[in-house]
């Protein structure tokens, strides 16, 4: 019950400030929109709607993380969680209050990316698998949850002026290292130094998932793995920071 108040508190924090609305749904969508429009062709299959949405939903995740580094470590700056360590909620509450307004908001961008290309292809006369479009949705949860780790993590480490830096670097590794709207062919050393990240893993998953009609599964299993490595070893981290902090706050 402390959790979802706590919860309550900070969905109505981050939806409070009106960048959250245009990083959070506005700029995927328009990079969805201008990506597909200006650049697909017969020989730039990348920029399909089938390879570029998925590519741009998980991309879109990287604001949740911003957003959530933003919220922690202001909430720290401001002297805010100090206050509320006296009262008896446990770091558990802490992490699910953080989390739960985290996951919701980042379903809600990935959801509003697909919804955009759905209505996209209807236009175009290219619509996506709805059956497809769901299992791609929900293939996202491993990389959400890693995301927000990742923003806890930053926020309880990184002061709120430090924090947005550190998590700009990571933006930038996921669009270059996802694939989201650029070719990483197989055996080069882009392709390696991407495998060794989570963003092509989650980007690939994604791809798999909505292209149902597709015959082969090939490394599917070890895309989801790692995703599912870095999601575990994020949240134990996250879990471990916070936890730090708090107690060096409290002595």
């Amino acid at each position: 019950m402390k959790a979802l108040v706590f919860a309550s508190r900070n969905i109505k924090e981050i939806l409070r400030d009106p960048m959250s609305y245009v990083f959070c749904l506005g700029l995927p969508i328009v990079m969805l929109v201008v990506f597909y429009g200006v650049f697909y062709s017969q020989e730039a299959y990348w920029f399909s709607l089938e390879t570029l949405t998925p590519g741009i939903a998980v991309f879109s995740l990287s604001f949740s993380m911003l957003f959530m580094a933003l919220l922690v470590s202001k909430d720290r700056a401001t002297s805010f969680l100090s206050r509320l360590y006296v009262s008896p909620m446990k770091t558990a509450d802490y992490i699910l209050g953080y989390s739960v307004p985290g996951i919701a908001i980042a379903v809600g961008q990935v959801v509003a990316c697909y919804l955009t290309a759905i209505i996209i292809g209807h236009i175009v006369g290219t619509p996506l698998s709805l059956t497809g479009s769901a299992l791609a949705i929900i293939s996202t949860i491993p990389a959400i949850i890693m995301f927000v780790g990742f923003g806890i993590l930053l926020g309880s480490i990184f002061s709120d002026k430090a924090a947005p830096g550190i998590c700009s670097i990571l933006i930038t590794l996921s669009g270059f290292l996802s694939g989201a709207w650029m070719r990483i062919d197989p055996g080069t050393a882009l392709n390696t130094v991407a495998s060794v990240f989570p963003f092509h893993p989650a980007v690939s998953i994604s791809r798999v998932a909505l292209n149902t009609s597709q015959a082969t599964f090939v490394n599917f299993g070890g895309y989801l793995v790692t995703v599912c490595l870095y999601a575990g070893v994020v949240v134990v981290l996250s879990v471990a920071a916070f936890s730090a902090k708090m107690r060096s706050d409290n002595a």
